[in-house]
């Protein structure tokens, strides 16, 4: 990578930085008992079985002391301040190459990395203002510290998206199709089913395709505290280990194997490439922290 290349974009990379105050207090972390019922009734669980979102029981209430939280995700001209000061290398280059998913589903894809996301054809080099991605949790934590930061808690992740009132979207209880990033605004269609998304990928899917936008271009998804593109975007790394919210209760669902055994990172906020019900405030997935794909990015915090 060329050395104009960085220096062409990090031009750019103190706008989009600004930090958001989350006030200390408490606030509900997880899936209410009748919000999985509501589900329920919404969504074919013949495809995604209602043990999908296990994880996120039982609801519980958390406090958290004040804390800073970065207005948007970090875009590609941040990042490459960061590696043109540093001269890092992230785990995508180290390994060269990122997963990627094709009509064939998640694919490693040769020569993708955060300045060439879906592989040598891609570039970055027009999308100053879009959020980075073909990063792994290590890449997340090692720009955090050198921002003299930190990646936010699962917990403070949580309370940055949905406020104190459980809210079910950062907007409100009730989905408005295109408020957010999510498959429902590229497809100007809605999905309940695995199969109806399927067909939409398979007709858009090309090699080059990334379907992120400038940080901010969402103004209708801010959360209560001015924070955007908290869902609907990239998935977002956070510092926590993937565990449960309950060691008496019993889990099933994808990930029910790995909570607790500190093998994979906590990723929130759902994508691009989800729809309405994996792009909730209280929806968990999990990746391994040195895993890099064309979804995965992240924000900052520190302690106020």
């Amino acid at each position: 990578m060329r050395r104009s290349f960085l220096e062409k974009l990090a031009r750019y990379s103190d706008d989009y930085s600004a930090e958001c105050l989350v006030p200390t207090g408490s606030f509900s972390q997880g899936c209410s008992v009748a919000d999985h019922r509501k589900m329920c009734e919404e969504f074919d669980y013949h495809v995604y079985p209602l043990s999908w979102f296990d994880d996120e029981t039982p609801q519980r209430r958390v406090f958290l002391s004040a804390y800073y939280i970065d207005r948007y995700p970090i875009t590609n001209a941040q990042f490459a301040l960061f590696v043109l000061e540093t001269g890092y290398e992230t785990v995508a280059e180290q390994s060269e190459g990122g997963l990627v998913f094709t009509r064939r589903g998640w694919e490693w894809v040769r020569g993708a990395c955060w300045y060439r996301p879906t592989g040598p054809r891609s570039s970055v080099g027009r999308r100053q203002y879009h959020p980075v991605c073909q990063i792994s949790w290590r890449d997340a934590h090692s720009y955090a510290a050198w921002r003299s930061k930190r990646l936010p808690t699962e917990s403070e992740w949580e309370k940055a998206c949905r406020g104190t009132d459980g809210r079910r979207w950062p907007w409100s209880n009730e989905w408005k199709p295109g408020v957010c990033g999510s498959v429902e605004y590229h497809a100007k269609a809605n999905f309940n089913t695995r199969e109806e998304w399927r067909n939409w990928w398979e007709s858009v899917y090309r090699p080059h395709l990334t379907f992120t936008k400038p940080v901010g271009s969402y103004p209708r998804s801010v959360s209560v505290y001015g924070i955007h593109d908290m869902v609907g975007c990239l998935y977002q790394w956070v510092e926590d280990w993937y565990g449960p919210y309950s060691r008496k209760a019993t889990y099933r669902g994808e990930y029910g194997y790995f909570l607790g055994r500190n093998t994979l990172k906590v990723v929130r906020g759902g994508c691009w490439m989800n729809f309405k019900f994996q792009v909730r405030t209280c929806e968990r997935m999990a990746s391994a922290p040195l895993v890099s794909t064309f979804v995965h990015g992240f924000r900052c915090a520190r302690t106020a």
